[in-house]
């Protein structure tokens, strides 16, 4: 028994063109999740910074320079960070500074992964569609 070729034709539209979309969906919202965690990384870090730089300007730490290699290293004054705005772009900012506009790109990936779940929920539910079953 043959299909349908309305049938056929409406297995070939969610195979190659909706899920696709939802892998790249997926792949774009796992990229902001990422961002996200780096930003949250850097507010921790920032706020260490703040709570230890109270005193003395300069501090002494270790420095990933890789593959897991640590380096001794001193900051002379760490009282300005380098934050990356976005396209390439960073601008040396006080504690203060990074922090307000951590929290304001936080709130940004926020919102952007929220709307692409609903996306990947409105769109459709692999498991549930399923044409194979239909015979006509």
């Amino acid at each position: 028994m043959a299909l349908n070729p309305r049938v056929v034709k409406f297995e070939h539209f969610i195979n190659d063109v909706l899920r696709e979309h939802l892998k790249r969906l997926e792949k774009e919202r796992n990229r902001l999740c990422e961002q996200a965690g780096e930003y949250l990384q850097l507010k921790v870090a920032i706020e260490r910074l703040q709570k230890d730089c109270k005193e003395d300007k300069s501090i002494r730490t270790q420095v990933d320079i890789g593959c897991s290699f640590f380096c001794q290293a001193e900051v002379p004054d760490a009282t300005k960070v380098f934050v990356l705005l976005g396209m390439g772009i960073f601008a040396e900012l006080t504690h203060s500074e990074a922090l307000d506009f951590i929290d304001k790109k936080q709130n940004l990936l926020k919102e952007r992964i929220d709307i692409m779940s609903a996306k990947e929920f409105i769109g459709f539910q692999p498991s549930v569609l399923s044409f194979t079953s239909f015979r006509y």
